[in-house]
């Protein structure tokens, strides 16, 4: 608990507690996110009392609150230590006093203590990169296919699909989980928390169903659908790797699902690489809008802790008897990679000497952007004007640092 002269930072941690964040979140955000506090105060396997931080006034009234949500999260199988700065919300009349800036602080202090490896945040745009939060991961994608586009396809023989029961949710987590095995960036899912999403009973803000692919009586694979979204189309979030039969048969099945539910479209929240991705694009789908994660990291910290894929990517490249210091100019600091003979001896941060040095120059934001290979470093160059590096630095990069399959599924 921190004290302040007018009110007081401090942790749920009973009933009264619990009861206060789910009517504030209800009047804050919506009924929805309401339900969805008590959801996730009730039954999420990883979420306890204190993940729940408010601002409490000299009334005993909550006028601000954020959750720390933890994530299982996997870079090249090392596991991230992350966590989600989420459900964030200041009473309007108390908006304006630096309340939500008091507790994303609170909030960092305490990520810091937990020693992270990466905070994440869906957050407001043009806020929180005050706090040090870049765009550097997908999250939400809109390609959008038009009912009438996928009208025509037919059904495969052999096919059926089912509501998911509960029982399915070990098989659900091991399709995710082995789908997501060819990326360089993921989400990892148990069972627990499959039948956490899977429970819609409290119809709020994250709800899905989940849906089993059968081919003449063996189970394929699986597929979810958001009850709940931006936009007004049927919300495909997640498909596991199937063949291109069944995944026709899961957007006939969505198509003829979305005019049930008098839906114009099907949106598909899925990677760019996915096969359903790259299937609809070909039947017309339109993609209008992209967002993506903002993150924080620790810049030693993280490539410390990815060091191991650093060091793989430098073996059977032409650099790997090479030794060498990696300067980068983060403008507002220096990183320096001592790397000999392809394996990486320290990561030091130094502080910027003043004098501009443009054989490595990249901003903070975008180099975020680099390591977790949301942007190659062409991509960066061409839309970048404080970018600079040279030929021999760019060669080094573009090994270390080369563009991911990456994409943070949300599961909450």
């Amino acid at each position: 608990m921190k004290n302040n002269n007018t009110h007081i930072i401090k942790k749920c941690s009973n009933n009264t507690d619990r009861r206060k964040l789910i009517d504030f979140n209800s009047m804050i955000h919506g009924e929805d996110c309401g339900r969805l506090t008590e959801k996730l105060l009730k039954k999420h396997p990883q979420i306890h009392d204190e993940n729940f931080i408010f601002i409490q006034n000299s009334k005993n009234e909550i006028i601000s609150s954020v959750a720390l949500i933890p994530w299982q999260v996997d870079f090249h199988n090392i596991k991230l230590n992350v966590f989600e700065l989420g459900i964030v919300g200041t009473d309007p009349k108390e908006r304006g006093k630096g309340l939500s800036r008091e507790l994303t602080n609170y909030f960092i202090d305490m990520i810091e203590d937990l020693k992270y490896d990466m905070s994440i945040i869906q957050g407001v745009p043009g806020f929180y990169h005050n706090f040090g939060f870049h765009y550097a991961i997908p999250l939400d994608i809109h390609l959008n296919l038009p009912c009438y586009l996928s009208s025509q396809i037919k059904k495969h023989d052999g096919y059926v699909i089912k509501k998911a029961l509960p029982s399915s949710s070990l098989t659900i987590s091991d399709m995710f989980n082995a789908h997501v095995s060819n990326y360089d960036l993921h989400p990892v899912m148990d069972a627990e928390t499959v039948s956490y999403c899977m429970d819609c009973s409290s119809d709020s803000e994250y709800d899905a169903e989940y849906f089993m692919v059968n081919y003449n009586g063996k189970e394929e694979g699986y597929f979810k659908i958001n009850l709940h979204g931006f936009g007004a189309g049927l919300i495909v979030s997640e498909v596991s790797d199937m063949n291109y039969s069944a995944y026709m048969h899961i957007i006939a099945y969505c198509s003829k699902l979305a005019k049930e539910r008098t839906m114009g479209y099907i949106r598909f929240n899925l990677p760019d690489f996915h096969p359903v991705y790259r299937i609809a694009d070909n039947l017309g789908a339109i993609c209008d809008q992209k967002y993506a994660w903002q993150i924080k990291i620790d810049t030693v910290r993280f490539l410390n802790k990815i060091s191991p894929v650093l060091e793989t990517r430098l073996q059977g490249a032409f650099f790997e008897k090479e030794s060498f210091t990696l300067k980068i100019n983060l403008y507002r600091y220096y990183l320096e990679i001592d790397i000999t003979k392809g394996k990486i001896m320290s990561i030091i941060r130094k502080p910027h000497s003043g004098e501009f040095d443009d054989s490595f120059a990249i901003k903070e934001a975008d180099f975020y952007s680099l390591i977790t290979g949301y942007e190659s470093v062409d991509e960066i160059d061409k839309r970048a004007h404080d970018f600079f590096i040279s030929g021999y630095n760019r060669s080094i990069a573009d090994v270390l640092f080369p563009k991911q399959k990456t994409f943070l599924y949300y599961n909450m």
